[in-house]
């Protein structure tokens, strides 16, 4: 509280004041206001004056120099006094406000960080197909891992090149020692933005392997744990400091007379608020609270007074202003007759544990804010294995609310088959405090089972202790019936081999094989037979000769059918052509054959998957359509290569056929996928058929030369 003149010149000061500017009230009484004032800001002085002499009042906000020079920001309301008076006057309230101010940026601040980082995802999919060495990625990777053109795809050297160089080794082992029994892996390691941040990425993943147990593809998940190792970090360092500041820290001990001045402060407590002890001693214990609480703190000393002992934890303002958290247990001294004779308190410095159950708060909602935006279902049990928390994730999924997710658990939801398998998994790793990975099928809140990996790791504190589980559960059951998908293409594949080598056992027994054995008993007949005549003699030897040159034109075909050489010394064009007449013959059918000019260097890939499934397209015309015309046509697109097969038969509908246990449509689309290529089929009841293949001049293609 102050008051002055309209040229600024101060007329009195009381003690408060003057003290949290540096002075005593005699060293500012009639100074002018500007010599507390650095030039820059004077001119805000004149505008204050002649505002308040025109008006005759004023408030707002003006900052003071103290006497070291630092300047305060005071918030002001003035009122100028003109009757009753000879010289009009200013007098006002005000109070140093710099610390609030300083505080509301900084949370401003602390806000703005909190909703950028909620906005960007940190966690993305990916797929490494080791055949092309290409890694594609999720959009999410683009923000995580720093790429400026959003690319999702890219050669898996050059994302290796940007790993950490002491992680990078281990990483690109981890595939060597996967195999078709332990598939799956987690590690963390480090990686650098393009920028040259460094990042740590926690990375799972699960591979899968062909027949012969040769790794094809990895599948997996990677997060972006930098922000929470850089706050474990950091939690690491404030315990560390707060467990030091503990340990080197005596208690402070405060005593109040019977009118709550202090009589005695040790060095300890004076420390705490910034003062030598003979500096606190007579002293109001009201002069070390902040102007806000003064009230409610007269208030609840009134009931100490009455005898209560309290234990609680209260804001002190120190010599400098700033803030000062302890934990005080304040006992009352009485008189032999009861009356109050003021108090003791025993004073803990707890400021530095304020600050880190501050920060370890905000880091608990940062982590919630990312497990409810985790693509994966998350969950925590505590060390009596209940789980205790569900992301947002996991709620969606069985659409139960958290309460009861953490009364009924997993029993409700997991199917009946399996529960007891997967609870002695969860147990037994819970028990030894293992990571445990387990399949199971969950029930989903349209009541559908879902199989689901569910992965848990066990917490520790920094203490060693143990603190429970955390684990994710990722929904595999599209993965699942891939895997089913590809298991029965694999079986008809192996089956149609099987039946393949049968027949063509079947045709050299039953008819090559016998018809050799005549021949050759033939032959033997001439051995030890006598001709009549020379001219008997060559007639059987020419039949011997037409029935030899019948079994080798017959073995042909077969062996044509089986390879055809035309196809890699003539080319496909002229393969096609050779194939359709010796069919049209042995069928009995007529095969209209057109063929465009095909590329000279047209790749053998290509060349054998169109052959093939021109031989499967015409087959399975003669077998089923009941049409003995067909037109087939070979041309040479601007960009690609069509076959088609076209029969007016009796047809069918393509979607059931796809879904019948025959290869035939199975097996033309899977060649057709190894070149990059696309089969279409038009065809319906008393309408013909039609297939088309198309192959682009310069895919990607995939090892066809098993045919």
């Amino acid at each position: 509280m102050c008051t002055h003149d309209l040229n600024g010149i101060l007329l009195t000061v009381n003690l408060a004041a003057a003290r949290t500017l540096g002075y005593e009230p005699s060293e500012l009484v009639n100074r002018n206001l500007r010599e507390l004032l650095s030039p820059q800001i004077r001119a805000e002085l004149d505008a204050y004056l002649a505002l308040i002499s025109e008006k005759g009042a004023a408030s707002g906000f003006m900052r003071l120099q103290t006497k070291s020079g630092e300047t305060r920001i005071w918030k002001y309301a003035n009122t100028l006094r003109t009757e009753g008076v000879q010289v009009p006057f200013v007098r006002g309230m005000a109070h140093d406000v710099t610390e609030i101010l300083l505080t509301q940026k900084a949370l401003r601040k602390s806000a703005e960080r909190l909703s950028v980082a909620a906005e960007v995802g940190r966690m993305y999919a990916w797929e490494w197909d080791c055949a092309t060495d290409t890694v594609w990625r999720s959009a999410e990777s683009a923000g995580i891992l720093g790429f400026s053109d959003n690319s999702q795809q890219s050669i898996a050297e050059d994302y290796f090149s940007l790993v950490h160089p002491d992680d990078r080794v281990g990483l690109c082992n981890l595939a060597k020692r996967l195999t078709p029994k332990d598939p799956g892996y987690r590690t963390v390691y480090r990686r650098f933005r393009p920028d040259g941040g460094l990042l740590w990425l926690e990375e799972s993943g699960r591979a899968t392997f062909d027949q012969a147990g040769n790794l094809i593809r990895l599948v997996g998940m990677t997060a972006d744990i930098t922000q929470r190792k850089e706050t474990e970090e950091k939690l690491r360092a404030s315990e560390e400091r707060y467990r030091r500041i503990v340990e080197t820290t005596n208690e402070g001990v405060w005593l109040l007379d019977s009118t709550l001045h202090n009589s005695y402060v040790n060095r300890q407590m004076a420390e705490m608020l910034g003062y030598e002890p003979k500096e606190m001693v007579g002293l109001s214990v009201f002069d070390f609270y902040f102007p806000e609480d003064v009230e409610r703190k007269k208030e609840v000393l009134v009931r100490r007074q009455q005898g209560l002992r309290e234990q609680i934890e209260e804001r002190l303002r120190r010599k400098d202003g700033s803030e000062l958290w302890v934990r005080l247990a304040a006992t009352p001294i009485c008189k032999d007759n009861g009356d109050f004779d003021g108090a003791m308190a025993i004073v803990s410095d707890i400021t530095q544990q304020r600050l880190a159950e501050k920060g370890l708060r905000e880091s608990e909602e940062r982590f919630r804010l990312m497990a409810n935006s985790a693509p994966v279902m998350i969950w925590m049990s505590g060390t009596d294995k209940r789980p205790d928390y569900f992301n947002q994730t996991w709620l969606d999924f069985t659409g139960r609310s958290l309460d009861t997710e953490r009364e009924f658990g997993l029993a409700a939801i997991t199917h009946p088959d399996e529960f007891e398998r997967c609870r002695k998994i969860y147990n037994e790793a819970f028990d030894s405090r293992r990571p445990f990975r387990k399949e199971c099928r969950l029930r989903r809140h349209d009541g559908e089972y879902r199989w689901v990996l569910d992965a848990g790791e066990p917490r520790f504190l920094p203490d060693g202790s143990f603190a429970g589980y955390i684990g994710c559960c990722v929904d595999v059951t599209d993965h699942k019936l891939a895997e089913q998908a590809l298991y029965n293409v694999n079986r008809r594949l192996i089956e149609a081999q099987e039946e393949e080598r049968t027949r063509i056992a079947r045709e050299l027994h039953d008819d090559i094989c016998q018809r050799i054995a005549l021949l050759a008993v033939r032959l033997d007949d001439f051995r030890h037979g006598h001709p009549k005549s020379l001219g008997q003699l060559r007639r059987e030897l020419g039949q011997a000769s037409e029935e030899a040159q019948d079994l080798a034109a017959d073995v042909q075909a077969l062996s044509h059918r089986l390879h055809s050489s035309k196809l890699k010394h003539l080319g496909l064009a002229a393969a096609a052509a050779g194939f359709c007449k010796e069919f049209s013959e042995q069928q009995g059918m007529e095969i209209d054959f057109q063929s465009g000019s095909l590329p000279e260097q047209l790749p053998e890939e290509i060349s054998l998957c169109l052959f093939r499934v021109l031989q499967e397209a015409v087959q399975n015309a003669a077998k089923h359509s009941g049409s003995r015309h067909f037109q087939v046509s070979l041309r040479n697109g601007s960009n690609e290569i069509e076959l088609k097969i076209h029969d007016s038969g009796i047809g069918f509908e393509p979607e059931v056929a796809s879904n019948q246990e025959g290869l035939g449509l199975t097996s033309m689309r899977e060649r057709m996928k190894l070149v990059n290529g696309e089969l279409s089929i038009e065809s319906g009841l008393q309408r013909g058929t039609t297939v088309c293949a198309r192959v682009p001049h310069n895919p990607q293609v995939k090892s066809v030369k098993a045919g």
